[in-house]
């Protein structure tokens, strides 16, 4: 699980600074260039787009991580040996 999260954050990361550059050229180009802003806004929307999903799924993989940690937690209160009980904790 822990593995699938890096990744999540990696990607995310990347799209981040993918946006951020995207942003950069934006700024420095002259209004008179005004094909290359609207392809740089086209794929600056597009970077946030795939961002929004990424950041739906990392949503859910913690949500599901906080539905496993709750059962776990259930799991360590039905223990019925104290010394197991508080190594577990």
């Amino acid at each position: 699980m822990r593995k699938g999260f890096e990744n999540q954050q990696n990607t995310l990361t990347k799209l981040e600074n993918k946006e951020q550059a995207i942003y950069n050229e934006l700024i420095d180009l002259p209004m008179d260039e005004f094909d290359e802003i609207k392809k740089l806004s086209k794929e600056a929307h597009d970077v946030i787009k795939e961002r929004k999903e990424k950041i739906t799924e990392e949503k859910s993989s913690i949500d599901a991580s906080r539905e496993e940690f709750k059962k776990v937690k259930q799991l360590i209160a039905d223990l019925k040996e104290e010394k197991a009980k508080k190594s577990c904790e």
